[in-house]
Order: structure tokens, then sequence, then C-alpha cells
């Protein structure tokens, strides 16, 4: 976020999953007096989101122009909990797998798992810090209804760093759990062996 007296400019890293792999998208608004300007870098899921829905969406729910601002993080934050969601259903697959054994391509799949948590956490948090200075020093450029929207936005990026987080402990828990039972079959199997030699 950078601010003049007369513009604001707001970048959005967004995250795209392809193929297992967490990609950066690149949004720039710049928004003056009269004028939103939106500039990208390859494709962006955010922008094209906006540009489907937010012709319904201001006709239904706008009281000032300012309200475009908050289609673009309504999308952003929506992209995120797309990525997450996903995440949720292979956190769960790996733990589920981990209690039956945790072979080689189990443990790739967790470090891969684990590796994309990371790189959503570190999309969400800058974005959190953004809004959160966005909302708390206020302009003429964005209007008192859409800071208080956006103002609970902030409440869902909270909520989404500590699933984030919660699925990071369940990944580590559910390998601990595995090296765990591991280790007390290798036991199992040393103290038969001492027995028979």
């Amino acid at each position: 976020l950078q601010r003049t007296d007369d513009a604001i400019h707001i970048r959005l890293v967004g995250a795209r999953e392809t193929d297992h792999k967490l990609l950066s998208e690149y949004l720039d608004i710049v928004i003056t007096d009269g004028l939103l300007a939106t500039f990208r870098h390859g494709p962006s899921g955010v922008l094209d989101a906006v540009r489907r829905d937010y012709i319904s969406d201001f006709e239904r729910h706008a009281a000032t122009p300012s309200f475009l601002i908050y289609e673009f993080w309504d999308k952003q934050i929506d992209q995120f909990l797309t990525v997450q969601s996903r995440l949720d259903e292979e956190v769960e697959t790996i733990r589920l797998a981990l209690r039956q054994s945790a072979d080689e391509a189990t443990l790739t799949r967790l470090a891969d798992v684990s590796s994309r948590l990371l790189a959503l956490r570190k999309r969400v948090l800058p974005a959190r810090r953004v809004l959160e200075e966005l909302v708390a020093r206020k302009t003429t450029l964005v209007s008192e209804a859409t800071l208080d929207f956006l103002s609970k936005m902030i409440d869902t990026l909270e909520r989404l760093l500590a699933d984030i987080t919660a699925n990071r402990e369940i990944l580590e828990s559910a390998m601990n759990f595995s090296l765990t039972v591991m280790t007390h079959r290798t036991n199992l199997t040393m103290n038969r062996l001492a027995v028979v030699s």
C-alpha cells in the first residue's frame, strides 16, 4: 500500500494453484479522485472475477464508486479461501495416509502441502496488513461504508491464517504419530530378534 495526498496504490498478490504448485498473481490498483485503474502482470483471477460480477453487485449494493475497492478485496479473499479449501482436503488425505504407513510418496506429499500452506500464509499476512492500514488511515477516496466492509474482511483473513496454522499443526501431529508408530514397530522387531538370538 502506497499513499499520497490525492492517490492510493494497492498491490494485491494473489495465489493461483496449478499442478500442485502455488503461483503468484499480481494486480495493481490505483485510486484517485474519480478514477480507479488496474494493472496486471500475467493472468489475474481476481480481476476476471470482478469483471464477471461487479455490474450486478454494484447495482444491488453500491452506495459509492469506492465499492469497487471492496469488490477487489472480496475476490482476493475468495481466491485465498478457495486455495485453502483445496489444501484442507489434501491435509486430510495425507493425515489418513499417514495412519496407514509413512512411505516415501506420502512424506513427499506432506512436504509439498506444508510448503504450499506456508506459501499461502506468506500471501495472506501482507494482505491483512495492507487491509488494516487501509482501514486505519481514512481517506476521502474510500467511503466510510466501504471501510466498514473492509474492516470486517480483516476478521476473515485472521480466521484464514488460523486455519492455515491449524492445518500445518495437523500435518506435524500426523507425522509425529506416524514416526512414533514406526519406532514402536521397530522396537518390537528388535526385541523379537534379541529373543531369537
